[in-house]
């Protein structure tokens, strides 16, 4: 299938609403050229690809970008389009729509204009921002693995300053005093263990979390919005066929830890050979979703209550009452009314990038 550039849906052309919006970013102001009404507007993506004529590659590729307003009747609207052979796509940092382009996060507001202003120095990956408690906390990534990181106060003077070598930050406290970090063995099948610390950058002292160590970093632990507790999964892992990788097999168990009291809870459990992954606690911390293959559960945090909620696919999003649901369909799901709305009639075809809040 070949895929040219799309260009804006003809209702754009006559889109008129009532208000100039803007929207404050940490250290920064995006007001946006294009009028509109404030909510929360979902940031969706297309991958467009040009086959070569032996249609064994591609020669092009670029990504596009659209909005669309929650509780909107309209389809999404078409904001921009990235062009390059390298992919390039969007994602929402601080509440602005960016794109990595040069090694800065370029930032485009929602009508499409490139404001020509950037949010962050080069490197290989886009720094966060974050204000927490006291401080302002910025980490940035590195190319294969470990995380920069940069404590000041809130005037912007350097508090703390140091490179993460082979750690990833998973967490920050809700004082800012305490950061969770974690590691990964890197043995052959990166079979762990996955563990995890809380670093108090004050003192320079770590104290290792062994419980989590089972469970992988990057789908099987989350932490709750404070970073005073974490939902882990723990389950038996054997090298795949090639010994290159690993898979998750039963007894599989969800757990809840807080790291205040210490205590340590085992939420679910699943002996009859499927695997939870993917834990989530829901937006006021009193319920959790997890997931099995091709089903997503909502509990309430109790040991072995029934399930509250079930929905299709995977979870990109969950704020308020709403659930982005990602996979395979595109879907916006009301946990409180229990109904879905589809984005698009193509909504196959786009992804989830993130959200703005426009006021």
């Amino acid at each position: 299938m070949r895929f040219g550039l799309l260009k804006p849906h003809r209702p754009l052309r006559a889109l008129l609403l009532i208000l100039v919006a803007g929207v404050t970013i940490v250290g920064l102001t995006v007001t946006y050229s294009r009028r509109l009404e404030p909510g929360t507007y979902l940031i969706l993506s297309r991958t467009l690809r040009d086959r070569e004529s032996d249609n064994h590659g591609w020669t092009h590729c670029s990504v596009a970008a659209y909005y669309w307003r929650l509780g909107s009747k309209e389809e999404p609207r078409y904001i921009t389009v990235t062009n390059g052979q390298d992919c390039v796509g969007f994602s929402v940092v601080e509440n602005a729509l960016t794109a990595w382009i040069d090694g800065h996060s370029q930032i485009v507001d929602l009508s499409g204009k490139w404001t020509g202003r950037t949010m962050d120095q080069p490197g290989w990956q886009e720094p966060h921002t974050r204000v927490i408690g006291a401080y302002r906390v910025t980490t940035q990534p590195f190319q294969y693995a470990g995380t920069s990181l940069r404590i000041t106060d809130a005037g912007g003077t350097n508090l703390y300053t140091d490179d993460f070598p082979n750690w990833g930050i998973q967490a920050i406290s809700k004082d800012g005093n305490t950061l969770y970090v974690g590691a990964t063995e890197l043995t052959d099948g990166f079979m762990g263990p996955w563990t995890l610390s809380a670093y108090d950058w004050r003192t320079k002292t770590a104290t290792e979390i062994p419980q989590v160590a089972n469970s992988t970093f990057y789908s099987e632990r989350t932490f709750d919005k404070d970073a005073g507790r974490i939902l882990y999964v723990t389950d038996k892992k054997e090298p795949d066929s090639e010994g290159h990788g690993w898979i998750a097999k039963s007894p599989s168990a969800v757990h809840l830890l807080d790291f205040k009291t210490g205590k340590d809870t085992v939420l679910q459990q699943e002996n009859t050979g499927e695997t939870f992954t993917k834990p989530r606690f829901s937006p006021d911390g009193s319920s959790f979703a997890i997931d099995t293959p091709g089903t997503t559960h909502l509990y309430p945090l109790i040991p072995n209550a029934p399930a509250i909620d079930t929905v299709t696919n995977v979870i990109s999003d969950w704020f308020d009452d709403t659930m982005i649901i990602g996979q395979p369909e595109l879907q916006v799901y009301d946990v409180k009314t229990k109904k879905t709305v589809l984005l698009s009639k193509d909504y196959a075809s786009f992804e989830y990038v993130g959200r703005i809040e426009v006021r």
